[in-house]
């Protein structure tokens, strides 16, 4: 018996010595990643954005990567938040938690919460369970919404097209408008089905937006010369919509920026841009040989680089 008591305590101290460890380097992840968005190196890299280096880059799930970032933010907002980390009063989720209510706060009353208010926000949590925790911040502030949204694949037969459950909450309120919707579309949508009702949304905002003419870019004036004497400031002119369209089909609609330092090709689906290879205003042309299919980051970036705007 005394034997099996002596192996237990010394379990136990190597877990908690292991335990205290990994809070250290979960604290020096957390400041890497603070560091890394602020000076958005994971664009260096062939990555769209933090959370896609997360997930990519670092092997982590969405959940992991979304806490992780969303701690790192806190902490960059709160660093006396540090110690609470680093000794287990606050653990990643409450973390993710916090900074998303206060997030959510912010952005909805208009007004920017105080550090003390923060900090006790911080305290009132500590060692609290994830349900205790929202269930606070639901009482502590109120603009804070307890939202769960959900992705979940399905099973299917082979050679069947997968299958994707949503899932998701909604407010009384907002059932009442979606109710109101399809009382307005029960001619078109006699079935009262909400998938119908999403679908024939989607497929009328589609049909909108390939029925729309483009809006023509207004000429103006770039930030640089064409020479030290002063000469002529160039002036851009719109690249054609089916030269842009010819040029997204051939970059598979997605971000064709490739890192030099990992060889990686970025491939970003979202917030796709038309980037010259050589600017503009550095008497570049409109050339399908001058252009590329960059996602916002990297072209932001190929900005920065050609010294056209600052970091």
């Amino acid at each position: 018996m005394q034997g099996f008591r002596n192996k237990a305590a010394e379990l136990n101290i190597k877990i908690l010595a292991l335990v205290k460890q990994e809070r250290k380097i979960t604290y020096e992840i957390l400041a890497l990643i603070s560091q890394m968005e602020r000076t958005r190196s994971y664009a260096e890299l062939g990555f769209s954005s933090m959370f896609d280096y997360l997930i990519k880059g670092c092997g982590y799930s969405e959940s992991s990567a979304y806490r992780r970032l969303n701690s790192s933010r806190l902490l960059r907002q709160a660093p006396q938040l540090a110690e609470k980390v680093q000794t287990g009063k606050s653990n990643l989720t409450q973390a993710s938690l916090l900074q998303t209510a206060i997030r959510q706060e912010e952005k909805k009353s208009g007004n920017s919460l105080t550090m003390e208010k923060k900090l006790d926000l911080a305290s009132k949590v500590e060692e609290r369970s994830t349900f205790e925790t929202k269930s606070l911040l639901l009482q502590e502030l109120p603009h804070y919404e307890w939202k769960s949204s959900y992705l979940e694949p399905q099973r299917t037969a082979e050679g069947c097209e997968q299958k994707i459950k949503l899932v998701m909450e909604i407010s009384q309120s907002e059932l009442e408008q979606l109710c109101e919707v399809q009382d307005l579309l029960s001619q078109a949508l006699p079935s009262r089905d909400l998938k119908d009702l999403l679908m024939h949304l989607c497929a009328k905002a589609l049909k909108q937006k390939s029925a729309s003419k483009p809006k023509p870019e207004s000429p103006q004036k770039t930030d640089m010369k064409q020479s030290a004497t002063g000469a002529e400031v160039m002036k851009r002119k719109a690249i054609p919509l089916s030269l842009r369209k010819r040029l997204l089909a051939q970059a598979h609609y997605r971000c064709q920026y490739r890192s030099k330092l990992t060889n990686k090709i970025c491939g970003a689906r979202n917030f796709l841009q038309i980037d010259h290879i050589r600017p503009v205003a550095m008497n570049g042309s409109n050339d399908i040989s001058n252009l590329r299919v960059y996602c916002r980051t990297h072209n932001f970036l190929a900005a920065q680089k050609s010294g056209l705007m600052s970091g």
